[in-house]
């Protein structure tokens, strides 16, 4: 969900991974899972609110002549970003463990 939000405020995977990748290995060392596992939780994460970043949806619509129509289209897409998001938080949980 971090990196999530992180693409969100950025709109950059990148930014995201630079901006909270130390964060979520440091606290994997304090709650005992492996680094590894919580860092790629971050990009999977991130990937996931490239889907609601408002830069993408204001280069989405512009390229399909679609103006105007952004709002609709950040409703639309919140629902999908948060199921994408828990489904592979859910697997991250799994195999962490």
């Amino acid at each position: 969900m971090i990196g999530c939000l992180g693409t969100f405020i950025t709109g950059s995977d990148t930014s995201s991974n630079i901006l909270f990748g130390k964060l979520q290995a440091s606290v994997a060392g304090q709650i005992h899972v492996s680094p590894d596992w919580l860092s790629a939780a971050n990009t999977v994460g991130a990937t996931g609110g490239k889907i609601i970043s408002p830069q993408s949806i204001a280069i989405a619509t512009s390229a399909g002549n679609q103006q105007g129509k952004e709002g609709e289209i950040l409703k639309a897409a919140i629902p999908n970003a948060l199921v994408y998001v828990a489904i592979t938080g859910l697997i991250v949980y799994i195999f962490s463990s």
